[in-house]
């Protein structure tokens, strides 16, 4: 009790503990929020509501497996996604409390193989986000990466490895990167001694009783009561969606409601890494110019109508998740579901309206984005675009993309995305706006012949490709 009062002292906590158990009006409130997933035949979702510790209401809805009809339980097993990163900085901590790392040591100090680029990348950096590498995804979508394809959980060093630049110098900016989070992973197996599942089974899920926890470290492992992911298909309302990659420390973690609710607890009641470790993953980067980010340890740092909210969501396939610790107020509330469309975040909000009613704010009122209405034009002259026609290669990423004229525009593809459209935005600037590539911006030599262009989308920054 001492060390729950001491953390509350710690964090500010203004008011009473709530009461455990929700009334029946509350209880019927919030099932009435997840009725869409109750409905039948539809893939779904578990809630639970955590007050002063305990389980105050949990409950599942619709289906985990569509084909056989087994229902969605709080107990069903499924991937939480992006939720896993503040699980992996949370490892971090406890491997710099036992003196094995510094948060501020280079990671070259770990991971040798990286290149130098001419400013240390802490292991903090990797944490913020912070880091300056390329995200993972939207580079591997550059390459050819096409929905449903595997990535790989040695994909992450290899492209660092092989990374000429970075997106920015290393704590200059906040950029989320789920390569960051790979590469923590990698360093845990090094300094730990052990496979990272190993790792944090041993260090984290079986000390916390977490013992429908799992790490998919090899594709298409099977896991005891997991749910099928889905999206949704206009052919039969519903199909598949499957995770064939092997992505550890950003994602990855499969695990039930029950375990999600240990692991909230920890925060509060810490059985592992002490008041510190709680400390530490609430503390916020600061950039090299002193701003302060919302971003901590796996988790943002915000407020919600008034109260201070404690977050983070998770999407992996069709699999979605989100996290929520509201500490002043000593509740959580989890909730996770097995369909893409799955709205957790605006459920969860309005599940602190449904809860918390009294101690809240006033709803931001909504801002209407204003269409300025302003065209621009391009001259689509054969003269024009033939400047920027040709192949352009990327030494990073070891592909090539040709650009031709169509139509009186511009198609861009390489062997896996064919006939992306530009969209003329300016003078040597152009973007995809359904493909990979994002924004383009295109450079010029001293005679003003296009040597090349710079494409920046989906978590990377200027990305290099040389017209061939």
């Amino acid at each position: 009790m001492k060390i729950i009062l001491s953390i509350l002292l710690l964090i500010g906590f203004t008011g009473s503990i709530a009461a455990q158990a929700l009334t029946e009006q509350e209880k019927a409130a919030i099932d009435g929020l997840m009725a869409e997933y109750e409905q039948p035949g539809h893939p779904g979702a578990a809630v639970a509501i955590v007050r002063g510790g305990k389980t105050a209401y949990t409950k599942g809805y619709g289906l985990a497996n569509i084909e056989n009809n087994i229902p969605f339980a709080p107990e069903t097993v499924s991937d939480i996604g992006s939720l896993a990163k503040q699980i992996t900085a949370f490892a971090v901590i406890l491997l710099a409390q036992e003196g094995k790392l510094a948060l501020n040591d280079d990671i070259r100090k770990y991971l040798p193989e990286v290149p130098d680029f001419g400013r240390p990348i802490r292991i903090v950096d990797l944490i913020h986000h912070t880091s300056g590498f390329r995200e993972i995804y939207g580079t591997w979508a550059i390459a050819g990466g096409r929905s449903g394809d595997g990535i790989l959980q040695e994909d992450a060093l290899y492209l660092a490895q092989r990374s000429k630049e970075l997106n920015f110098p290393p704590n200059t900016r906040h950029m989320y990167c789920n390569t960051g989070y790979m590469l923590l992973a990698d360093i845990i197996t090094r300094v730990g001694g052990m496979p990272f599942e190993s790792w944090m089974r041993a260090h984290i899920f079986q000390p916390l009783g977490m013992d429908h926890t799992f790490i998919m470290d090899e594709r298409g492992e099977v896991f005891p009561g997991a749910a099928a992911s889905y999206e949704t298909s206009q052919k039969n309302g519903f199909r598949q969606v499957f995770d064939n990659s092997t992505v550890q420390g950003a994602g990855g973690i499969y695990t039930t409601i029950p375990d999600l609710v240990k692991w909230l607890n920890n925060y509060r009641d810490p059985k592992i890494g002490g008041q510190k470790a709680v400390e530490q993953m609430l503390e916020r980067g600061v950039l090299n110019n002193g701003d302060t980010l919302s971003y901590a340890f796996g988790l943002d740092i915000g407020h919600y109508r008034g109260i201070r909210m404690i977050r983070h969501t998770g999407s992996s396939a069709g699999y979605r998740a989100v996290f929520t610790w509201l500490p002043d107020q000593d509740m959580g509330i989890v909730v996770k579901s097995n369909f893409a469309g799955f709205a957790g975040t605006d459920l969860s909000n309005r599940m602190i309206d449904l809860l918390l009613a009294p101690v809240l704010g006033p709803v931001p009122a909504a801002t209407d984005e204003e269409d300025e209405g302003m065209f621009t034009f391009v001259d689509s002259s054969p003269e024009y675009l033939n400047a920027y026609t040709g192949k352009y290669y990327c030494p990073e990423l070891e592909t090539v993309y040709e650009i031709r004229m169509e139509n009186g525009g511009l198609l861009a593809g390489n062997w896996r995305h064919r006939d992306l459209k530009l969209k003329f935005l300016g003078e040597d600037y152009w973007e995809d706006t359904a493909g990979p590539l994002g924004e383009i911006r295109f450079e010029r030599d001293e005679k003003g012949r296009v040597t090349g262009m710079r494409v920046t989308g989906g978590g990377v920054v200027d990305l290099w490709m040389e017209r061939r």
